[in-house]
C-alpha cells in the first residue's frame, strides 16, 4: 500500500482497491455488517490484517489528496475452476466425497452463515465502481444475497450432483485447527464466525446484481471439474477420514464413560 501511494500519487483519477470483508473484527458486533462497522481483525489473521493496514494507509492518503479513492471488500468469491470450500484437504477430493456419500467434517453444528459469490458478479461491482464519482471517497460490501449454513451450503453441492444427503460430522473449529494447522488454520480465524454482510449501498452506487447463485455456480463447477476428471481422480488424502474416525471414537468413549452419571 505504501509503494501504491508512492506511484499513485498526483497520478490517477482513481484508485480502486480490492480489499475483504474480513477486515472487520470477529465476531461482528451486530448484522448484516455495514461499511461503517469496526475493523479490528487479529494479527494473528495475517490476510486480514495487512488489508486492514492497507485500508488505513490508502484512506490516509487519500484524506491528504494523493488520489480519489474507492475500496470495494468482496467476501469469498469463487469461479468455475473453483470447488466448495472443503476446510481440509483438496477441493477436488471434497467433491469427490459429496458424489459417494462420504461424511464431511463441518465446523460447530453447521449453523453458521457462510456467502459466497462468483468471480463473474465480483467483476461487474468493479466495472461499477470504475468512473463512478459517486464512490469517491467510499467503502463497499460485494457479495450475494444467499446467507447459508454451512449445511445448506454442502446439501446444495450434493443436490446439484445428485448425491446422496450430507452426513455431516461436526468438530469444533479451534480443535480442527489445533489438529491441522497447515490446512485447517482458517477454520479458526475466519469460517467459524457468521458471514452476514449488508451490500445495499453496492447495490445503490455500483449497479450491483447477484445473477449466480450458489447452486448455478456450484453446478459450473461440477462441469469443469468432472470435464478434466479432476473429481473422479482427485487426490487421496487420508487425514480427513483418520479425523472422523478419532472424533467418533472420542465421542462414544465420553458418551460411555460420563453418561453412566446422569443419575
Amino acid at each position: 500500500a505504501e509503494s501504491v501511494v508512492r506511484a499513485f500519487r498526483g497520478r490517477t483519477g482513481q484508485f480502486i482497491f480490492c480489499s475483504t470483508v474480513d477486515v472487520y473484527t470477529k465476531p461482528a458486533k451486530a448484522y448484516p455488517v455495514k461499511e461503517d462497522a469496526e475493523r479490528k481483525p487479529i494479527p494473528e489473521f495475517e490476510y486480514a490484517h495487512d488489508k486492514a493496514l492497507c485500508e488505513s494507509i490508502l484512506e490516509e492518503a487519500y484524506s491528504q489528496g494523493a488520489f480519489p479513492l474507492t475500496i470495494l471488500r468482496p467476501a469469498a468469491t469463487y469461479n468455475d475452476a473453483w470447488a466448495p470450500i472443503a476446510l481440509l484437504g483438496p477441493g477436488e477430493t471434497f467433491l469427490n466425497r459429496i458424489r459417494n456419500g462420504k461424511p464431511l467434517i463441518v465446523l460447530g453444528d453447521g449453523t453458521s452463515f457462510w456467502t459466497s459469490t462468483h468471480r463473474d458478479d465480483v467483476a461487474r461491482a468493479f466495472t461499477g465502481a470504475a468512473g463512478n464519482s459517486k464512490t469517491i471517497g467510499k467503502s463497499y460490501n460485494v457479495m450475494g444475497d444467499e446467507w447459508m449454513t454451512w449445511h445448506q451450503y454442502y446439501q446444495t453441492a450434493a443436490d446439484v450432483m445428485k448425491a446422496p444427503p450430507v452426513t455431516l460430522v461436526p468438530i469444533p473449529a479451534d480443535l480442527l485447527a489445533e489438529i491441522a494447522p497447515k490446512t485447517a488454520s482458517w477454520c479458526s480465524l475466519n469460517f467459524k464466525y457468521n458471514n452476514i454482510f449488508d451490500n445495499s449501498a453496492a447495490i445503490a452506487d455500483l449497479g450491483f446484481k447477484y445473477t449466480i447463485t450458489w447452486e448455478e455456480g456450484v453446478r459450473r463447477m461440477v462441469q469443469y471439474h468432472d470435464s478434466r476428471g479432476n473429481v473422479d481422480n482427485c487426490p487421496q488424502y487420508p487425514l480427513y477420514d483418520q479425523i472422523i474416525e478419532a472424533w467418533r471414537r472420542t465421542e462414544r468413549n465420553l458418551i460411555d464413560e460420563l453418561s453412566v452419571l446422569d443419575v
